[in-house]
C-alpha cells in the first residue's frame, strides 16, 4: 500500500532493546509494526546448515542490532555504521582462521555476532502479556503474522491487539 511503510521485529529478549528498536523504525518512518507469532527461534535452510553458513556468527546480516545504541552500549561498544567492521565478500572460514591466529577484532565481531543471535532468537513463545507490552510501545497498527487459528484471531481483535 502506497505511503506505508512496515517493520519486521524480530523480538529481541531484552526489554530495552526491543523498546530501542520500535523507537527506531519510527523514528525511521515505519508506522505498522509486522511480528511474526507463529516461530521463535533461527528458521536456518537445509542448505545453510549442510554448509555451515551461519554468517550471523560473524556480525555478517546483524547491522540492525550493531548500529542500536542500547544493545552496543550492554556490548560496552558504540553503535557501527554500515561497513565499518564486516568486509565483502565474506568468507567465514578466513575470518575463523584470523581468530585461531588471536585476531582481536575477528574475535570481537563473532562476540557480538553470537550475542546478537541469542539476543533475537530467545528459544520460547510469546504471551498475551508479551503483546499488550508491544502495544503499550509501539502507537500504530500491529499485524500479527503466522496466527493459524480463528478463535485466536477474533480474542486479539477484541483486546486491541491487531
Amino acid at each position: 500500500v502506497d505511503g506505508i511503510r512496515y517493520f519486521q521485529l524480530y523480538w529481541p529478549k531484552t526489554d530495552e532493546i526491543t523498546i530501542s528498536l520500535l523507537n527506531r523504525a519510527r523514528a525511521a518512518g515505519f508506522s505498522v509494526l509486522v511480528v511474526t507469532v507463529d516461530a521463535f527461534g533461527g528458521n536456518w535452510r537445509p542448505y545453510d546448515m549442510d554448509t555451515a553458513y551461519k554468517p550471523f556468527t560473524h556480525s555478517v546480516g546483524c547491522a540492525i542490532g550493531l548500529s542500536d545504541p542500547v544493545f552496543m552500549k550492554k556490548m560496552g561498544l558504540r553503535p557501527w555504521s554500515f561497513g565499518e567492521y564486516v568486509k565483502f565478500p565474506y568468507d567465514p572460514a578466513a575470518v575463523e582462521k584470523r581468530i585461531q591466529q588471536g585476531d582481536k577484532e575477528a574475535k570481537m565481531l563473532k562476540d557480538v555476532g553470537l550475542t546478537w543471535m541469542d539476543q533475537m532468537y530467545s528459544g520460547g513463545y510469546r504471551t498475551w502479556k508479551d503483546l499488550a507490552f508491544l502495544r503499550k510501545h509501539w502507537q500504530g497498527p500491529i499485524v500479527l503474522k503466522g496466527i493459524l487459528d480463528v478463535e485466536v484471531c477474533s480474542a486479539l481483535y477484541k483486546l486491541s491487539l491487531c
